[in-house]
């Protein structure tokens, strides 16, 4: 963190100019960015509903202030500690199992990591001033296309793709085994969504569809930036990917400010207006989603002690299933 904000400060020198780009910045834009944000968290409250197994007691309801309460947890806590206190809460509240809770928060980054990587090509090929990062454009789209193999394979052939999955766990000690092949079983269920076009169809579009949000703050906080546009918008999302990949600090405070301060120095962007569109994109998120999702905390009814003593109860995990 200390690193990613001496990088950051390094970079802009003059602080003087960097303020007067944030004041120059329109009120109704701070307004929109505002408003795209929890847009953006709507969407993958969608989007995990979806993905997320049928399970008989389980509650399908409240993905929102879940996801909204994870997001919030992660700007507070080091680590992306968020991600693991939403599987926490959708276990313990909408009685999901631990696996299938995890085993979906792990598809939702793969699917995340492959949307990034092809919003991370496209303005690399088509901007010139971005030639040097083609090797990692081509490796990124390598990378898009095997994942769209290996889904449309499980796709077609789910049961020989499980068999595969359970003689490669089958060398686990017996004693280890029933528990081993229930967990995988529930692990597994999170990509049932891919066994049915409809389901399979909105997976994709909403996973594309969540990063509209984000490229429009991009895109609209770079307005008065001169030949700023969609493609520099898109890139902007997938080097942010990039420094929020660093679960370091809360809030990827530093990570994310280094890491969009070189992606927009590629772009030819003068360093007091990309200092402030770096800071007015983080800040307002930020101050944002921590506000919506303290509020969606408090509504749930849910002490920090409550969610102290489920996090302890992940650990008797083994037990559980033993009895």
């Amino acid at each position: 963190m200390v690193a990613g904000i001496y990088f950051f400060i390094k970079q802009v020198n003059d602080l003087g100019k960097l303020w007067l780009e944030l004041k120059a910045t329109k009120i109704w834009i701070v307004i929109a960015v505002a408003l795209l944000s929890p847009l953006a968290v709507w969407l993958r409250a969608v989007r995990w509903n979806i993905i997320l197994p049928q399970q008989p007691d389980a509650q399908r309801k409240g993905f929102f202030s879940l996801v909204m309460i994870g997001f919030m947890a992660n700007n507070l806590l080091p680590a992306r500690l968020g991600e693991a206190l939403r599987a926490v809460l959708l276990w313990k509240r909408n009685r999901f199992t631990v696996a299938q809770s995890v085993g979906s928060l792990i598809v939702e980054r793969f699917i995340d990591t492959v949307v990034f990587a092809f919003f991370f090509s496209i303005p690399v090929f088509m901007k010139s001033s971005l030639a040097s990062l083609h090797f990692w454009a081509i490796l990124m789209s390598v990378v898009c296309v095997v994942v769209a193999v290996v889904m449309a394979l499980y796709a077609r052939f789910p049961e020989q793709i499980q068999k595969l999955i359970f003689r490669m766990v089958g060398f686990l000690p017996q004693k280890f085994s029933i528990s081993i092949n229930k967990i995988v079983v529930e692990l597994i269920s999170n990509l049932n969504w891919l066994l049915s076009f409809k389901k399979a169809f909105a997976v994709v579009s909403l996973s594309f569809l969540i990063m509209v949000p984000y490229s429009m703050m991009f895109y609209l906080l770079g307005l008065k930036i001169d030949a700023f546009g969609v493609l520099d918008s898109m890139f902007g999302i997938a080097v942010a990917a990039i420094g929020t990949a660093i679960p370091l600090a809360p809030g990827y405070m530093g990570t994310m400010h280094a890491t969009l301060m070189y992606g927009f120095s590629l772009l030819g962007i003068a360093v007091e207006k990309a200092g402030a569109l770096v800071l007015l994109y983080h800040s307002i998120g930020y101050v944002t989603v921590t506000v919506l999702g303290l509020i969606c905390f408090f509504n749930t009814k849910m002490s920090f002690k409550d969610i102290t003593k489920a996090k302890r109860d992940l650990g008797n995990l083994q037990q559980v299933n033993r009895t």
